[in-house]
């Protein structure tokens, strides 16, 4: 099977696409549900195997994923994801 990555708007349950809406739209913590779904689809992209980064970073996102993504809150995702975009990922 080929590892193929599908952006959050094409996730069929619905479930991932509100978690995404209350993350950049309101000005709250995330519930544990919404981190959960967020979290699982960060994972994918970042740990997907076609990524490609001389420069270390990219391991470095990989190791912080679960302290700053997984039990991480909303300021430490957007720091994960900042983090991502230097590298050239963009989940969002």
């Amino acid at each position: 099977m080929e590892n193929i990555l599908v952006y959050w708007r094409n996730e069929t349950s619905g479930e991932l696409a509100k978690a995404v809406k209350v993350y950049c739209t309101e000005d709250r913590e995330l519930t544990a549900e919404e981190r959960s779904h967020l979290a699982a689809y960060f994972r994918i992209w970042a740990f997907y195997p076609g990524w490609r980064d001389d420069t270390g970073q990219l391991e470095v996102l990989r190791q912080s994923f679960d302290a700053m993504v997984t039990g991480g809150n909303r300021a430490t995702i957007s720091q994960w994801l900042d983090q991502a975009l230097v590298i050239g990922i963009d989940p969002m």
